[in-house]
């Protein structure tokens, strides 16, 4: 190891997402005294589970507050971002670090900042011939204008230096590019901004790569952005594995991702953004994150391969092939995950937006669905949006004209997977919503699909054969009752007499090939049944969250619930805290989150009591008919003793 852990402290930088609370949980078990710096924690939860904490605002002045007062031997800064990574980089400039003897674990500041300076970052991957695209930094308007001119609209433009990155801004002509410019100087700490060729319309793909410091590399995820690139990676629906595209062509991208791990010494993860034209056979690579950011949350939560636990046993200096993976007799981190199922990410809006999506963030949040079937992963994600529902398919854009539909196809909002459904309706083609979306054909097959099943099944009678159909299409009960107008508690009951009940399968990252005792599910309707009846004290209940405002506290508070003892299940559609419950003892369902779900998993948890995170953000409905369970219902709410004396590799 790195380092000893005998009374050997670590300060663990935090964000809004759990990766530091996973790190903390790590330390700890391994025998170290983790120190945890963050913004948002919620210190009454946060002393039941260390010693030392503090809350406060990541920059470097702060942090070498902390760090002259605790005198750390170590600092793990990735799980803060790209901010507290730049506070430590201070920090070192400023000599603090070395004089106190201080180590920063994991990928080195040298690589760390070359991968988030823009320039450099092009600079070097231009070195290599690795493909990316054209850029410049600029200090004036004349020189964007120059570099337009040059290169054509559109180009990017995106501030320099910034903490908070809402992304870059898309500029088809000279007005736009005036005052994005204008702009991105505004935000920039050092008034400058970075212009570059756009590959707008290129399909976008996410890679996530793992290295530990003696040059084992691995692939451990990958995912499709269903729109293409040009609508930013947050705001945009995401598929994984990758489908469109052949083996050749992802092996490719995967050997650039591992090269790229080594050049830039990778240790620990690196998640690698890359366009790719598949008429041409051409990538470019956007951009290189070493933070644990959402895509790695995301991941992780589709994987099932606990990223942040593994990444700080990483930076300790364990080896992936020495970091066994819980629940398997003999694989290690260092076997990359099979998939045999498909998860859709969503993004997570706020009430009523419908906004044109561009290069710049504005989802809240992201929701995760899975299913055995790009079809039901893909209702799932739907039937979870807290603003949309699936029967908005059906309605929702009947009475716009014919230029309006196409003006929403070409500029998407975030309504634009309704009204691909109505240019369906339409008569539209599938390669005419391409051409019009740039949105792959075969994702574009998918939707079809799915709207051709729903227009048809409204004129099918209650049967075994339709009602097991739309089952395993993923169509929730209180669809059906909307499409064949008769109640909802009719299809259940119809379900129950027929014994259509779903099954639940494994998410083990092996596909099945080992045997694997883990305990992370989702629901199918096939014949087998992997989740046997249990009895737990706890089910809990978990909806989606913004990016930044409570996820960090609510998983505080998971974390003191799994170990309390209890025998706790889970029901989640958060990235975030299905990331997290990855290294956890609780058994977690990766749903929707509606009373079909939720009584359903109740009947095979038998828990004793139901607890629901925040019962006041839930609908009326769905709040009068948890009430049909029978069943004590409360909010989460306790504390324990503090955590973690077992050391475990």
């Amino acid at each position: 190891m790195l380092l000893e852990s005998q009374n050997k402290k670590i300060i663990v930088l935090g964000s809004y997402n759990s990766g530091a609370l996973s790190a903390i949980y790590t330390l700890s078990k391994q025998g170290y005294k983790p120190i945890l710096v963050a913004p948002r924690i919620n210190e009454s939860q946060m002393s039941e589970l260390l010693d030392e904490f503090y809350s406060m605002k990541m920059t470097a002045d702060n942090l070498a507050d902390i760090v002259t007062k605790t005198r750390p031997d170590a600092i793990i800064p990735i799980f803060g971002g790209q901010t507290g990574i730049n506070a430590c980089i201070k920090l070192a400039k400023d000599g603090l670090l070395s004089a106190l003897n201080v180590k920063i674990l994991g990928t080195d500041l040298a690589s760390l900042s070359s991968m988030f300076d823009r320039e450099k970052f092009s600079n070097l991957l231009n070195e290599e011939r690795i493909p990316t695209p054209i850029s410049k930094k600029i200090t004036n308007i004349e020189e964007a204008i120059d570099f337009a001119s040059e290169y054509n609209y559109p180009v990017i433009v995106r501030a320099s230096a910034t903490t908070n990155k809402p992304g870059g801004d898309l500029c088809n002509n000279r007005r736009e590019l005036i005052v994005n410019v204008n702009r991105a100087f505004e935000e920039s700490p050092i008034s400058n901004c970075l212009i570059e060729a756009s590959v707008t319309g290129y399909k976008e793909l996410e890679l996530e790569v793992v290295r530990d410091s003696y040059d084992n590399c691995i692939l451990v995820g990958a995912f499709e952005n269903i729109d293409a690139v040009g609508i930013h990676s947050a705001d945009s629906m995401v598929v994984a594995p990758i489908q469109t595209l052949d083996d050749q062509e992802f092996q490719k991208l995967r050997t650039v991702s591992l090269r790229l791990a080594r050049m830039f010494n990778i240790v620990g993860s690196c998640n690698i953004r890359i366009a790719f034209d598949s008429l041409r056979d051409t990538y470019y690579i956007l951009e290189m994150n070493p933070s644990f950011n959402r895509s790695s949350v995301l991941i992780s939560a589709i994987t099932a391969y606990p990223l942040a636990d593994i990444i700080t046993k990483i930076s300790l200096g364990i080896r992936l092939d020495a970091i066994r993976r819980t629940g398997f007799s003999n694989l290690t981190a260092a076997s990359e995950p099979i998939m045999d199922y498909l998860a859709v990410k969503v993004p997570n809006w706020s009430k009523g937006q419908a906004k044109r999506l561009g290069t710049r963030r504005q989802a809240k949040g992201q929701i995760v669905a899975f299913g055995r079937s790009l079809e039901s992963a893909l209702i799932k994600a739907i039937e979870s949006m807290t603003n949309e529902r699936i029967d908005s398919m059906l309605t929702q854009f009947l009475n716009i004209d014919d230029f309006q539909l196409e003006e929403n196809l070409v500029h998407p909002q975030a309504n634009r997977l309704f009204i691909i459904a109505e240019a369906f309706r339409r008569g539209y083609t599938i390669g005419e919503i391409s051409e019009l979306t740039k949105i792959d054909a075969q994702f574009l097959y998918t939707i079809y699909k799915l709207i051709d099943f729903i227009e048809n099944i409204k004129n099918a009678e209650p049967s075994e054969k339709s009602i097991r159909q739309a089952k395993e299409l993923g169509i929730s009960d209180k669809m059906l009752a909307k499409l064949w107008n008769i109640q909802v508690d009719k299809i259940e009951q119809i379900r129950n007499d027929l014994a259509i009940r779903p099954t639940y399968k494994k998410i083990d990252g092996v596909a099945g090939t080992l045997d694997a005792n883990v305990s992370y599910f989702y629901a199918t309707y096939e014949e087998e049944d992997e989740l046997e009846e249990s009895k737990a004290d706890i089910l809990l209940i978990d909806g989606v969250e913004s990016l930044s405002n409570r996820s960090f506290a609510n998983n505080q508070q998971l974390l003191i619930l799994a170990n309390s003892g209890l025998d706790v299940s889970l029901i989640s559609n958060s990235p975030d805290t299905l990331a997290f419950s990855l290294s956890l003892p609780i058994t977690t369902f990766f749903e929707p989150l509606s009373y079909e779900v939720i009584a359903e998993i109740t009947r095979k948890c038998n828990p004793e009591t139901l607890c629901l995170k925040k019962p006041e953000e839930l609908s009326e409905d769905l709040k009068s008919e948890l009430n049909n369970l029978n069943i004590k219902i409360t909010e989460w709410n306790y504390t324990g003793g503090k955590l973690w004396n077992t050391i475990d590799q």
